[in-house]
């Protein structure tokens, strides 16, 4: 199947009521529409995101398949600076269902990583992962500068990493925001107590996990808190081009306040407001899917802290993704300018 497998064009908003219907499975997916400006819309700024113009389907247009069919595939390149590849395959709807059920039993409602990990990669579906590789090659012959095949479901890992002979970068967990946002009534005021004020307002540092050319360019989608004066941010959070949130982080003399919980709420607000508002009058699908969609973020495997303060949050753990691309492809990721 994988040999013959045909990725045809799609319009992303014609995508958008089949791949509602899964959730959250297709979150990965669903969040980039949605995050993303919608074909055709130009940036206004150079702090605009650019728009999504193109989504690739295993099926082609007008001939969406039905509930029964589990045998096709969605995937994107999402816009520069980001530059990755997203892969959705509808055999993940049911995929290792029993297993993952009969580990929670086991293990309680919170449970672990690795568990997690090893039940969503038992009984996989060969076809569906040989269908997933065959994707990832034939998106990377379109897109030369998307080195990285992120979001993956980790029951994809094994094959792709073993058919890239790729290096094991290991895996991490999907927490999902609460279905009921946060108040942000009282945080101006909070912070002000504090000598803070919240921004939306900033530039690139060498210091960031990311590059600077990409902090940068998430700036608009950027949530942050300054010395009312107008210093360096002392917290902040920013929305990824693929609707997840990241690079939370508090200055080490500013944490234990409560600035990350305020940074998170305010942020989650922003995105609301920001899908809201993308869904035009008319735009039906979009408007229901921004309803439906819950926020969510990956924390790497291990690191116990982090799970523990977005567990604290509100934020309920899901399924396990992975970040997979060759040593190759590393060294030419490195090699472009940022």
């Amino acid at each position: 199947m994988a040999a013959t497998l045909q990725l045809y064009e799609h319009n992303p908003s014609s995508l958008l009521p089949l791949l509602t219907k899964y959730l959250p499975h297709t979150q990965a997916v669903l969040g980039a529409i949605v995050s993303c400006p919608p074909p055709g819309q130009r940036p206004q700024s150079a702090l605009d995101a650019p728009p999504l113009e193109t989504m690739w389907a295993s099926f082609p247009p007008g001939r969406l398949p039905s509930d029964s069919d589990t045998d096709w595939l969605v995937a994107l390149a999402l816009p520069a600076p980001s530059e990755q590849i997203r892969i959705w395959h509808r055999a993940e709807v049911e995929l290792n269902n029993e297993e993952i059920e009969r580990v929670k039993q086991i293990e309680g409602s919170v449970v672990s990583t690795e568990a997690l990990r090893e039940a969503e990669s038992k009984g996989g579906n060969d076809d569906a992962a040989s269908q997933v590789i065959e994707a990832r090659r034939i998106m990377r012959e379109m897109y030369p500068n998307h080195f990285v095949m992120g979001q993956l479901n980790a029951a994809w890992e094994p094959a792709l990493r073993h058919a890239l002979k790729a290096p094991s970068r290991g895996i991490c967990r999907v927490f999902l925001a609460p279905e009921e946002l946060p108040s942000t009534g009282s945080d101006a005021e909070r912070l002000r107590k504090l000598g803070l004020k919240l921004d939306t307002t900033r530039v690139g540092d060498e210091g960031e996990y990311h590059p600077p050319k990409y902090i940068l360019a998430r700036s608009k989608y950027t949530t942050l808190v300054r010395p009312i004066d107008g210093g360096a941010p002392v917290c902040w959070v920013l929305t990824h081009a693929d609707g997840s949130l990241g690079a939370l982080y508090t200055l080490p003399e500013w944490r234990r306040k409560g600035l990350a919980k305020i940074v998170v709420a305010e942020r989650l607000k922003a995105m609301a407001e920001s899908n809201s508002e993308g869904s035009r009058e008319g735009d039906r699908a979009r408007a229901e899917a921004s309803r439906k969609l819950r926020a969510n973020l990956q924390v790497e495997e291990h690191n116990e802290a982090s799970e523990a303060l977005w567990t604290g949050l509100g934020w309920e753990a899901a399924s396990c993704v992975a970040w997979v691309y060759s040593q190759e492809d590393q060294e030419k990721y490195r090699s472009v300018p940022k």
